[in-house]
């Protein structure tokens, strides 16, 4: 549905020093089979989220959020 890579909310600066900028190929599945799985250590848990129901986000997550709603509303593909 979109994909981003803007310096503004894609860059991150990690407690090791590390400092990235992201880039997010955004998908929006319509059905899901499987279960949720951490192959590389990287996430401590997995879960799917109601979007009227999410947990605590970082600053940087709530723009998609915001396309995913565009992207709803007009069906057209968001790059941000």
């Amino acid at each position: 549905m979109g994909f981003s890579s803007n310096p503004k909310i894609e860059t991150v600066a990690y407690s090791n020093g590390d400092r990235v900028q992201n880039f997010i190929l955004i998908l929006h599945a319509t059905e899901w089979e499987g279960s949720l799985a951490c192959l590389d250590g990287e996430s401590l848990a997995l879960d799917f989220f109601d979007l009227k129901h999410l947990p605590p986000l970082m600053l940087t997550d709530m723009p998609i959020f915001k396309k995913f709603q565009e992207y709803k509303r007009s069906g057209k593909f968001q790059l941000f």
